[in-house]
């Protein structure tokens, strides 16, 4: 048995989540601490199944200290110029190509871009017209891309190089601030569903026609990439901390989305060395 605890991107709320495992599947149940003395009560809010409720994703990258994958599939993650900072990995917004410009790429061969959901935890240290991007999705053809629209200042979110674009007035972005966002796309039902901090922030419909450019062309199996720069533009770069990034080859269910295991650094616990008064 795992729990996990963090506070809120205010400082002001502590959640935690526990996580039982019995081999590969991992049971997790999210409590709220009522009290912040030494014997807490403890109130479970939902319980979910992982690889149940939520399905074990395609790429799993935690960023403390180390940049290796968790999920099941194949998956790749090329670093250049990038460090390791507050449990973290750092990108320091500079141009891959230029003097000390970083890259991060994390390959996916087996993508289908058929649907996907991608969640993703981070802290922009500024937000400019040189330092945009929060995550892209393709080399080549930038088939999907979340961003800070700089118009708005809201998150941006853009299929095929920003042919298509919505800008989430309910998701405002606030540099110097812990973020956590997931994004679920499946192309043939025509949905794109978005979620912060675990709960729904919009749904909205494709156009009936839509379709992603980067389909049946050459660079189809090399674009199966998701970067933090927007390689058409020398500006077009994330600047800041990246905590997680998870990845899943469908589009997850409102409560699937809701119940991402995102943004909590494990603690590990022996709940039978526990005093009666603290399991409750």
């Amino acid at each position: 048995m795992t729990l996990t605890s963090r506070q809120d991107d205010t400082g002001k709320t502590l959640m935690r989540h526990v996580h039982i495992r019995t081999g590969r599947v991992m049971s997790t149940m999210r409590v709220m601490i009522l009290c912040a003395t030494g014997v807490s009560t403890v109130m479970a809010q939902r319980q979910t199944t992982y690889g149940n409720v939520v399905p074990v994703p395609l790429a799993l990258y935690r960023f403390h200290g180390s940049a290796t994958n968790e999920g099941t599939g194949p998956a790749t993650l090329e670093l250049k110029n990038t460090a390791f900072r507050e449990g973290a990995l750092y990108l320091n917004g500079t141009y891959d190509g230029k003097e000390g410009g970083y890259r991060a790429i994390c390959k996916t061969p087996t993508f289908d871009y058929n649907a996907f959901t991608v969640a993703l935890r981070f802290k922009a240290q500024d937000f400019s017209t040189n330092n945009y991007s929060l995550l892209v999705g393709g080399e080549r053809y930038r088939w999907f891309s979340l961003a800070w629209d700089r118009f708005t200042g809201n998150l941006l979110v853009c299929l095929n190089q920003g042919g298509f674009g919505r800008s989430i007035a309910e998701i405002p972005l606030k540099q110097g601030e812990w973020t956590t966002i997931a994004v679920g796309v499946d192309i043939r039902a025509r949905i794109v569903r978005i979620y912060q901090y675990g709960y729904k922030a919009t749904e909205f419909q494709l156009p009936a026609d839509f379709k992603l450019d980067v389909v049946g062309t050459k660079a189809e199996i090399d674009d199966k990439a998701w970067c933090f720069t927007d390689y058409s533009t020398d500006k077009g770069l994330f600047h800041g901390l990246v905590e997680e990034l998870i990845i899943y080859d469908r589009l997850l269910t409102g409560e699937q989305l809701a119940a991402i295991p995102i943004g909590a650094t494990p603690l590990t616990i022996d709940i039978n060395g526990m005093p009666d008064g603290q399991k409750h």
